[in-house]
């Protein structure tokens, strides 16, 4: 399961203004739940930006998107919240492209029994 989680720089506590890259009815629960003031940007990397230069507190995004970027020395972001209730899917047509959905299954399969998925999360995607 791929989770969505909160992210703030390092060296900064949450207050109350944050960040989010598209307006959805979820950012704007989330916000009025916890207060927080939103601020929505069109592009990813604005927002990234922004939580860099400090212009806003803190973001939200996929974990393996921030964690990809934290491993890899992209940003110096920590993640506070984790909410594990995002998923991500592999799709093809209803009817077509069988072969390539039964090779990513069993090939996901195969990474999953043999600890290469684990591996793979642990050396990329950095929590």
């Amino acid at each position: 399961m791929i989770e969505s989680c909160w992210i703030i720089r390092k060296s900064r506590c949450l207050s109350s203004y944050v960040i989010w890259w598209s307006e959805t009815t979820f950012a704007s629960a989330v916000s009025e739940k916890y207060g927080f003031e939103l601020t929505v940007v069109e592009q990813t990397t604005i927002m990234y930006e922004m939580v860099k230069n400090g212009e806003v507190d803190g973001c939200f995004e996929d974990i393996p998107v921030v964690g990809y970027k934290i491993a890899s020395g992209q940003v110096d972001f920590k993640i506070i919240h984790e909410d594990p209730s995002g998923q991500y899917g592999f799709a093809v047509l209803k009817g077509e492209n069988q072969e390539l959905l039964e090779a990513f299954n069993k090939g996901l399969a195969e990474l999953k029994s043999n600890g290469g998925y684990d591996e793979i999360v642990n050396k990329y995607i950095k929590k």
